[in-house]
């Protein structure tokens, strides 16, 4: 069974290490906040998302807690946790600098 590296960050908000590529491409290596209030797959900062040939396919209307609703660019991806590969519609976020696994990610 492969280990799983978990801990804190600097505002004590849990952080697990994942993997992320585009479906084909290779992967790079993040350590991403779990946010159980963000139910999609996975969120990364636009810049990341260039850099892993992420291909925005879609987009969804997603609101903040703060009542902002925004068009949110999706990409195909593939994440891998611990040697277990998933894949979802990533979320390109652009003016956040975080990359967020949120409750469908968990629920797979």
């Amino acid at each position: 069974m492969a280990t799983i590296r978990r801990s804190l960050d600097s505002s004590r908000s849990p952080v697990v290490t994942i993997a992320v590529s585009a479906p084909s491409g290779p992967s790079t290596s993040f350590d991403a906040v779990i946010d159980t209030g963000f139910t999609g797959f996975v969120q990364v900062p636009e810049p990341h998302a260039q850099e892993l040939g992420l291909t925005p396919r879609t987009a969804s209307e997603m609101q903040y807690p703060d009542g902002r609703i925004e068009s949110i660019p999706l990409a195909w991806g593939r994440v891998t946790l611990a040697g277990e590969v998933q894949e979802g519609f990533v979320h390109i976020q652009h003016g956040s600098d975080e990359v967020i696994v949120g409750v469908e990610f968990l629920r797979l």
